[in-house]
């Protein structure tokens, strides 16, 4: 269905259908000016043909990704009644499970149970949704859990079907602090936070606490050291001096350091014809200098050695085994962005250039944190299997570029969130007085150790294996080339990409 020409009712019930969230953030913003009252009843009177509500056809059809999106409408209503046989969403969700998918149906019925519809609701036949569950315990113990938790008053249901109010209930959940985490009393669990803006400092007691505060990088223009402003400030600086530039050195032969001399190299210099393997008199010639024996060292050699003609072919040149001594000015300083500067090897050569990209990994923002729960590398040490960090007590879990528990990789991020959460879930419910067999097992995260890393090199070409199969250059450019991964970043940031559990 073409959204054009599409009025909000059909777009909404199309969302419901395709599973397609961005279709109901569409009407929302044709709605602007409204209060909250009218755009809730219209969304409530959203029906199909047959007389389902949006949250049936979101249950119909296994569309969670839109059913969230609908929860976060104030006054939206939880418990509709079909037509025919007066069902809630809920019954529909059950015969999902039932019928057609019994995972992504138990994700569903937990999402509503979560957002206030009431499982106590019997359709015309007499049925709860309880009562339509086959062979399905989980979501039979789910339902039977929530309904006590509403006949003991222990969360607000109103007499006639549940109003919900999800995003001002969800706000109320949260506290926001804008600062910097100074110090990490693990034993007296709490954190010390300043305020620069106000010059204010504040303990902060915890009962659980997830350490997630990434890494650092040696240049300001390949992570966010700082915040947004200071990184637009930097990229723009970069952008400037860029156009009078004669010579560029990177140092660092990983992933980041090949990335940005194949994107640079490209820019400014083209790339060679198809019959020559490298770039005679590039416009400005790109240097990039590494410590090992190949760029690129987890991949296999005769990938870095294809990564080193493709740079080739964009006026770069690699320079190996060779370990930075000294660089002046210091890459620290705030001129060193645009300056000149002189990098000393090892062996004592030196190698000038008007600009200089350090892209030697990272450094963990982990100064916080006492050192005895570090590895010697300065990254937290994490159990790799539970992401619990188990030297700091019950409830402390790290992950990402700042943790220890894997190579920082998004792929595994994504993979290890849901760990991370599971296990916490687990233990917070121990802390609550669960016993061991209602809480569950740990899930465990391991690591694929297998060959697999993806590097574009320029706007079409790349190198890469997945899972341990070696890539052709045009699928490294199809999956990770075009924009980087930059489709993702909307669900990673909005926690969509997890609101299914995996």
């Amino acid at each position: 269905m073409e959204d054009e020409g599409a009025s909000p009712r059909e777009l909404v019930v199309e969302a419901c259908r395709r599973d397609q969230p961005h279709l109901i953030e569409q009407v929302l913003k044709g709605m602007e000016g409204k209060s909250n009252e009218e755009v809730a009843e219209f969304f409530n009177g959203v029906t199909d043909s047959m007389g389902n509500h949006a949250l049936h056809i979101c249950a119909t059809y296994g569309s969670g990704y839109t059913m969230d999106c609908l929860f976060d409408i104030q006054y939206f209503e939880c418990d509709p009644l079909t037509r025919l046989d007066k069902d809630t969403p809920l019954h529909t969700a059950v015969r999902y499970a039932n019928e057609k998918d019994r995972e992504l149906g138990l994700e569903m019925i937990e999402m509503m149970c979560e957002a206030g519809c009431d499982p106590r609701v019997k359709n015309k036949h007499g049925q709860k949704p309880a009562d339509l569950v086959y062979n399905n315990p989980e979501i039979k113990s789910i339902l039977q859990q929530t309904e006590y938790v509403l006949a003991e008053g222990l969360r607000d249901a109103p007499d006639n079907g549940s109003v919900h109010d999800s995003a001002n209930d969800r706000s109320r959940n949260f506290r926001f602090l804008h600062g910097t985490v100074t110090q990490l009393d693990h034993t007296g669990r709490n954190v010390t936070v300043s305020f620069p803006a106000n010059d204010t400092t504040d303990t902060i007691d915890f009962h659980a606490l997830v350490i997630a505060t990434g890494a650092s990088t040696p240049s300001p223009l390949l992570g966010l050291n700082r915040d947004v402003g200071d990184l637009r400030e930097n990229w723009i600086a970069f952008r400037k001096a860029l156009s009078t530039a004669k010579s560029i050195l990177i140092s660092g032969g990983g992933p980041a350091g090949v990335e940005t001399a194949g994107e640079l190299g490209e820019h400014l210099n083209g790339r060679a014809w198809w019959f020559r393997s490298k770039l005679a008199n590039p416009k400005v010639p790109i240097t990039v200098v590494t410590s090992g024996p190949q760029i690129l060292p987890l991949l296999r050699p005769s990938l870095a050695s294809l990564a080193e003609q493709y740079l080739a072919q964009v006026g770069v040149t690699v320079i190996k085994s060779a370990r930075v001594q000294n660089v002046a000015p210091n890459a620290d300083s705030k001129d060193a962005l645009t300056a000149k500067t002189t990098v000393t090897l090892e062996d004592g050569q030196a190698l000038e250039a008007d600009l200089y990209i350090p892209a030697t990994g990272t450094r963990a923002n982990a100064g916080f944190i006492d050192p005895s729960l570090l590895t010697p590398d300065g990254r937290v040490d994490t159990n790799p299997s539970t992401l619990r960090v188990d030297k700091a007590g019950p409830r402390v879990y790290a992950i990402g570029d700042v943790s220890s528990w894997a190579r920082p990789t998004v792929h595994f991020i994504v993979e290890a969130i849901p760990v991370l959460c599971a296990n916490m879930n687990r233990d917070l419910l121990l802390a609550a007085g669960e016993d061991e067999g209602s809480a569950g097992e740990d899930r465990l995260f391991k690591e694929d150790t297998r060959e697999t890393q993806l590097v574009p090199i320029g706007k079409s070409k790349g190198v890469g294996a997945a899972m341990g199969y070696r890539l052709p250059s045009f699928l490294v450019w199809l999956m990770k080339g075009r924009d980087y991964w930059l489709w993702t970043t909307e669900k990673l940031w909005s926690g969509r990409q997890w609101s299914k559990k995996l």
